[in-house]
């Protein structure tokens, strides 16, 4: 499985994640289904493997697509997909082939080589090529909002639009971006763990990596987090009320 970002609907439904052989799941409450996928050229050797591990897809990625990031809109239910190799693109609330939205930004392509190696190379040698794009659904224009950064690794937006927050993972930190305001355009570094007033509320920790050694994503919903992880074949979920 190997999923990496987690995402539901506007009806609450899901998740929805994306998985190594390029397709999107959805989770229907009692199994995996299939959702959508992202390659355009999808053959044979995209197949789902039994027993399959993390290297798996590897050698087929860039014919099958690796959907690493999702967000679903939550005005029309339309899925937003990053995918590795195809760029930006979005599959409506019926699911099905996903469409490309922008393949590059201001001229320069999206890329991002998923493979243990390259990716080692980036966090070791503090490669600082990273960017941050937005796109306009109405335009239809990709711009970049951050550039020159280290190995940016998820974004996560307020409650209110008027900020994100993404990672830089070679580096291990935070940083804060405003989007509205008058702290529009400023970023600045901040806190691990945090509300929508930007405090700290709570630090969660698996001490022992029992369950979950390595997290890419969380997602909270309806009182518990769903965890994902590029390193494991399944999506841990821990209940907020334990805690």
């Amino acid at each position: 499985m190997v999923s990496e970002s987690i995402a539901f609907d506007p009806l609450g439904r899901g998740p929805y994640t994306g998985v190594a052989d390029g397709r999107i799941l959805f989770w229907n409450g009692h199994s995996w289904t299939h959702f959508a996928y992202t390659s355009p050229n999808r053959s044979e050797v995209c197949n789902p493997k039994e027993c399959a591990t993390l290297h798996s897809y590897v050698n087929s990625e860039h014919i099958c697509g690796r959907p690493l990031g999702l967000r679903s809109d939550k005005r029309t239910g339309d899925l937003y997909i990053a995918d590795a190799y195809f760029g930006l693109m979005k599959v409506g609330p019926e699911g099905g082939p996903a469409i490309s939205l922008a393949t590059e930004a201001e001229g320069v392509p999206l890329r991002f080589t998923n493979d243990k190696f390259p990716s080692a190379h980036v966090v070791i040698s503090g490669e600082h090529s990273g960017r941050i794009f937005k796109y306009d659904p109405a335009t239809k224009e990709t711009s970049v909002l951050v550039r020159n950064i280290k190995f940016p690794n998820g974004i996560s937006l307020s409650k209110d639009g008027s900020f994100f927050v993404y990672t830089e993972s070679s580096i291990g930190r935070l940083s804060k971006y405003g989007i509205k305001g008058e702290k529009a355009g400023k970023l600045r570094a901040v806190a691990v763990k945090y509300n929508h007033q930007g405090k700290l509320v709570q630090i969660l920790e698996d001490s022992e990596g029992k369950v979950v050694k390595e997290l890419s994503e969380v997602e909270e919903k309806d009182g518990k987090l769903w965890m994902g992880s590029v390193m494991v074949a399944y999506i841990a979920v821990y209940n907020l009320t334990r805690s």
